[in-house]
């Protein structure tokens, strides 16, 4: 359960997201940290939470800098910085199933592209998942989801990787250490508005 000094969704909630990030204030400072190191690190839940994180402290420093400061003003309320308030805005609307936004309260704008389906080749212990990107588009990240089977749909607890893209071409994710077997994927865009793209076909890779 999370406690909160102001309603959960605010930057000044405190508490524990997902079991994996937590909200604390230090002189009247709300910030966004990780959780100590949980009984079972590699969990749906904070796998998911941990990559979302890696990919928005990755992300902030491509964005305009116009776009930034659509963050001031909340920052301002939660006396934080502009990345502060950015973050934990995103990671909130991440734990109540939305997607990430460049900009505060950015109007909702789609535009996915893309090529071939995604591929999983083996490469030693493990799968190198990839796609083309063909066309310039609003495109900001893609989520890598395993899957049960092939036509299982995306969760949140299959979330193993959260990819950003930033310009055409080939993208491509080394997900190891794996078991043996075979391994179903599905990959899903999302816009910088925070849109979901369409969800990939299923696709599958082995590893020896």
């Amino acid at each position: 359960m999370v406690k909160t000094k102001s309603p959960m969704l605010s930057l000044g909630a405190s508490g524990t997201i997902a079991d994996t990030l937590t909200s604390q204030s230090w002189k009247g400072r709300t910030y966004m940290r990780k959780t100590p190191k949980p009984s079972d690190p590699k969990s749906g839940k904070q796998v998911a939470m941990r990559s979302m994180f890696q990919f928005l402290t990755q992300s902030w420093a491509g964005i305009p800098a116009d776009e930034k400061e659509t963050w001031n003003e909340q920052a301002a309320r939660a006396e934080v910085l502009p990345f502060n308030a950015y973050l934990n805005q995103n990671l909130m609307r991440w734990a109540t199933g939305r997607y990430p936004q460049q900009e505060f309260e950015q109007p909702p704008v789609g535009g996915f592209a893309g090529g071939p389906g995604p591929a999983a080749v083996p490469q030693g212990r493990g799968l190198r998942i990839g796609r083309d990107i063909l066309t310039e588009t609003l495109n900001w990240g893609t989520i890598i989801h395993a899957i049960a089977a092939a036509p299982d749909q995306p969760t949140f607890d299959g979330v193993v990787h959260v990819h950003q893209l930033t310009s055409t071409g080939f993208w491509s994710f080394f997900l190891t250490p794996l078991e043996s077997g075979t391994h179903w994927f599905k990959t899903v865009h999302f816009s910088v508005s925070g849109v979901k793209g369409i969800t990939s076909g299923p696709f599958m890779g082995t590893v020896p």
